[in-house]
């Protein structure tokens, strides 16, 4: 079956050129000067009226192009009718899809329906009224099976028409034709954690494969967890994601202000190759396949910021020694304080609040010597990257219900003073 190829203006003008010609030659090989005249005359009103007054369609076709890179075999149907005449049609559509190597892949007739003066749309929501017969016609089963696979062409350059055909005559009321070129290389491959294995670290390194030969791809990074009895696929196309974030690069940490994995329970993930307007991009819409992870109880948190850093941080960027103009005592925990610790001042009314993640928690003394009401600093050191924060209030700090007031046993650990402009023992 071969692509029907709607004529083209040129084509027009040669047959009514050789039609005058040939009506006006005389016997033998001498052109008259009839015939000279009719082809001036004609040449001319070729040259002052356009195409479209010559050969202009009483239903014009416009076909929605479909999203960069994609091609499904309902893009076929997606377009506007404009019947210009003042009288209903009772037309059908007669689609072809063609690939420029391949030849004609695959053609399309739609049910009958009745074409009113104006415009008609079809899309999605109304494709139910064309309810089109495809016929993949091309010997290469790839793509038909690619269609009902992944819902879409595989690549190449392709030319889709679209024909409104009289139901009674079977005249051509009007037609389109355009392109669309499909450049699907494969998604992203998952790399590490590997599927089905133990993250033992809390915020675990996700890396994935690039895609190749198709410039600024970004990529979709989603993790869910996995719910009771759940496939790893229900879970990541169902379950609301734990963390989600779109990035140009094939390796992501996971973020310390994401929600936290919990001991023991699995999760699944997956990345998604998209242009810089969010479509997909690659064969299977972009999408690597999912895989799962458990989250190993007893997993041990790596920190980059140590105790001696935090001591730093406290006295070096907050206090400033050599800018000091009153006396100051200052402390720090022993180790970081885990998210879910209440913090509070001593007057809770003041401060009180649920940590989110984990800090090495310092606070600085501006009155040491008075021992009611007076200002106190809190300072809270994200223990991975060492971005702090400075909180004034006016009572010592109180953790899980304990009160960090200066105790005898704090005077007598070096440890927790970690600085002093007084004698406080």
């Amino acid at each position: 079956m071969k692509s029907v190829t709607a004529p083209t203006f040129g084509s027009g003008i040669i047959k009514i050129l050789k039609i005058v010609l040939r009506a006006s030659a005389p016997s033998g090989n001498s052109v008259s000067l009839s015939r000279r005249f009719y082809f001036s005359t004609l040449l001319a009103f070729v040259i002052l009226f356009p195409a479209k007054e010559l050969f202009s369609q009483q239903v014009i076709v416009n076909i929605q192009h479909p999203p960069f890179n994609q091609l499904r075999i309902e893009d076929l149907w997606k377009l506007t009718l404009v019947n210009t005449s003042s009288g209903t049609f009772t037309v059908h559509l007669k689609g072809t899809l063609t690939e420029t190597q391949a030849g004609l892949i695959a053609t399309g007739i739609s049910k009958t329906f009745d074409l009113s003066p104006g415009t008609k749309i079809f899309t999605a929501a109304n494709y139910s009224e064309l309810d089109p017969d495809i016929d993949y016609v091309n010997r290469d089963p790839r793509y038909e099976e690619s269609v009902i696979r992944s819902g879409g062409l595989p690549s190449g350059e392709y030319e889709i028409c679209i024909y409104v055909i009289d139901n009674s005559s079977g005249d051509e009321l009007g037609f389109q034709c355009i392109e669309q070129q499909v450049m699907l290389a494969a998604p992203p491959s998952l790399i590490s954690p590997e599927d089905g294995s133990e993250v033992t670290v809390r915020n675990p390194t996700f890396v994935w494969t690039p895609v190749v030969g198709i410039p600024r791809v970004q990529y979709k990074f989603k993790v869910v967890e996995i719910l009771g009895r759940q496939s790893i696929f229900e879970a990541i196309e169902k379950n609301n994601p734990l963390f989600s974030t779109t990035l140009n690069q094939t390796t992501l940490t996971y973020p310390p202000q994401a929600l936290p994995f919990e001991e023991g329970k699995r999760y699944a993930w997956r990345v998604q190759s998209v242009d810089v307007n969010g479509n997909p991009v690659g064969s299977n819409n972009g999408l690597s396949d999912a895989w799962s992870f458990i989250f190993k109880t007893g997993a041990v948190e790596i920190f980059e910021i140590t105790r001696p850093q935090a001591i730093d941080i406290i006295i070096k960027k907050v206090i400033v020694p050599p800018t000091l103009d009153h006396d100051a005592t200052a402390y720090l925990g022993m180790e970081p304080i885990d998210s879910g610790v209440v913090i509070s001042s001593y007057n809770k009314d003041e401060m009180e609040r649920t940590n989110e993640r984990r800090v090495w928690f310092g606070w600085i003394n501006d009155e040491p010597q008075a021992f009611f009401e007076h200002p106190t600093r809190y300072v809270f050191i994200d223990a991975r990257t060492g971005d702090y924060t400075i909180e004034i209030y006016n009572w010592w700090p109180v953790v899980n219900g304990e009160s960090l007031w200066m105790s005898d046993e704090e005077l007598e650990n070096p440890d927790v003073l970690i600085y002093s402009t007084v004698h406080l023992k």
